[in-house]
């Protein structure tokens, strides 16, 4: 077997790996992804139910004069 044939397995192996490597990050990537998708999604519930509370508050505040004593 020639230096180069050697060479050349040794760096078609290496790129097989690297291909196999970014297979995985990019899943990887698409799980992040959707994960953050999620979480926004949920935070912006969150938001939403705070305001609501906050205007319930508000409105009790109103109608029995102030905060409780």
């Amino acid at each position: 077997m020639t230096d180069q044939t050697h060479n050349r397995r040794a760096q078609d192996s290496e790129i097989s790996e690297m291909r196999r490597e970014v297979a995985e990050l990019r899943q990887s990537v698409a799980d992040l992804v959707d994960a953050w998708r999620a979480a926004r999604g949920f935070l912006a519930l969150v938001k939403w139910a705070a305001g609501l509370g906050s205007a319930f508050a508000l409105i009790w505040s109103v109608i029995h004069g102030g905060p409780p004593r």
